[in-house]
């Protein structure tokens, strides 16, 4: 693995092979935090990495993520239908994501 807190996690090889597929880049470059809750941002990044979804350069459609650091992964789950945000105008890129929430995520992006 390479991060050095998830030695020892029951998760471990898990963790591993996300970063090793590229999907994960860690919350630091030497640390997974394989206890903090995923953001909606996070989520989007996981999600546009796992199922290869072309970059989108343009802007995503709400108004709360401009700037963000992920906004072009929020605009390809977007694009793709994947996300139709937390209301019509607003994605809500740090509040974390429920099981149910990534539940729906998953299946519209498989």
């Amino acid at each position: 693995s390479p991060f050095f807190d998830d030695n020892n996690h029951q998760l471990e090889s898990e963790i591993a092979s996300i970063a090793a597929y590229g999907i994960t880049q860690g919350c630091t470059i030497t640390n997974f935090c394989p206890d903090k809750p995923v953001t909606r941002a996070e989520m989007a990044a996981f999600l546009t990495r796992a199922l290869e979804l072309p970059f989108i350069s343009t802007s995503s459609p709400f108004f709360d993520d401009n700037n963000h650091q992920l906004e072009s992964e929020i605009a390809s789950i977007a694009a793709y239908g994947i996300t139709q945000g937390c209301t019509i105008t607003n994605f809500c890129p740090d509040k974390p994501v429920t099981r149910a929430e990534m539940a729906a995520f998953l299946t519209r992006g498989l």
